[in-house]
């Protein structure tokens, strides 16, 4: 533990190691069924709160057993248009720290950009303008483009 952990810290962490360790080999598709949600909260220096929905299953071949991590799933690109002309918009502006933002093109980036302090990609994120985080470095891992296939529709 840190230097200067309270107690009380210690203990409540310590006594959830059994419940974590037994976690060990259970995934995602074993505890959630379609259409189950939760809520989970991430927090580093700015919370992001997020409703996850469990809306379709996976049908494509089983991952290679490697330890590598495999994406199966990335969000869509969110439909956000240019405050200015109404394009699609690739960034976020904005002159404080965290939000409020302003949607801007390409073209309005270029031509307007100076007037703020920050300027973000709109990236494949609902932290999009938090914590440095600014995308994939790839840009065919940016967004997803096939839309899954929904147990609802035929």
């Amino acid at each position: 533990f840190p230097p200067g952990w309270p107690e009380e810290f210690k203990h409540l962490l310590q006594a959830q190691q059994p419940a974590l360790h037994s976690m060990t080999g259970v995934t995602v598709g074993d505890l959630l069924a379609l259409r189950d949600k939760l809520d989970y909260e991430y927090d580093y220096t700015a919370t992001t709160t997020l409703r996850i929905q469990a809306r379709a299953r996976y049908q494509g071949p089983r991952p290679d057993s490697d330890p590598q991590v495999r994406v199966l799933s990335r969000n869509f690109k969110p439909q956000v248009e240019c405050a200015l002309c109404g394009r699609p918009a690739q960034y976020l502006a904005s002159n404080a720290t965290v939000g409020p933002y302003v949607a801007l093109c390409a073209q309005h980036a270029g031509s307007h950009g100076w007037r703020y302090q920050r300027m973000h990609r709109l990236v494949n994120s609902p932290r999009t303008g938090l914590c440095q985080y600014h995308g994939p470095m790839e840009a065919r891992y940016a967004f997803e483009r096939f839309a899954p296939a929904h147990p609802d529709r035929g």
